[in-house]
């Protein structure tokens, strides 16, 4: 693979082997797989052809954040996102995941900002996210989130930060 043997060159020349990587755009992750990277905290697959099965590859990685926005990821593939135990910041902004999904999410003890505008999320599925106290940043802007959804982060404790601009909620919520 030609990228492969371009990246290995560029490490070779600055004297960086694959296994002290920590950071990975998705040009380079193509072309490497976790077993190569064992130090990588960050991985970014925007707007690539990622398919859920992709995903189970990062069970039990050491990541701590992961960029998925505009990719094909759909409920089915978060089952293996919430065996990534140690993430902190995940972006699922334009994907296909709905309320149903999160309820893997949920099970993210370290998650503390997370992504899902323009996805079609009514908020339902945000009880999962009741008494995490990690969960500081929510984003749900161009969602389907309603006022009656709000109520289910009244129980986030440490919610600091949340984005609902083009959702259709009201003065009331």
């Amino acid at each position: 693979d030609v990228l492969a043997a371009e990246l290995d060159d560029v490490l070779r020349r600055v004297g960086v082997s694959r296994k002290q990587i920590t950071r990975l755009d998705a040009k380079a992750a193509r072309h490497t797989s976790s077993t190569e990277l064992p130090k990588l905290t960050s991985l970014s697959l925007r707007g690539l052809a990622i398919t859920d099965g992709s995903l189970s590859y990062l069970k039990g990685s050491k990541l701590t954040e992961i960029r998925l926005d505009n990719t094909l990821v759909t409920d089915r593939g978060l089952a293996s996102l919430s065996e990534v135990a140690d993430l902190a910041v995940l972006d699922l902004s334009g994907t296909k995941v709905t309320d149903a999904g999160l309820q893997h999410l949920g099970r993210l003890d370290r998650l503390a900002e997370l992504r899902l505008a323009r996805t079609d999320l009514t908020g339902v599925g945000l009880t999962h996210f009741k008494a995490r106290p990690a969960l500081k940043s929510l984003d749900l802007t161009d969602s389907l989130v309603t006022d009656e959804a709000l109520a289910n982060l009244s129980a986030v404790p440490n919610l600091k930060t949340l984005h609902l601009a083009h959702t259709p909620i009201t003065d009331a919520g």
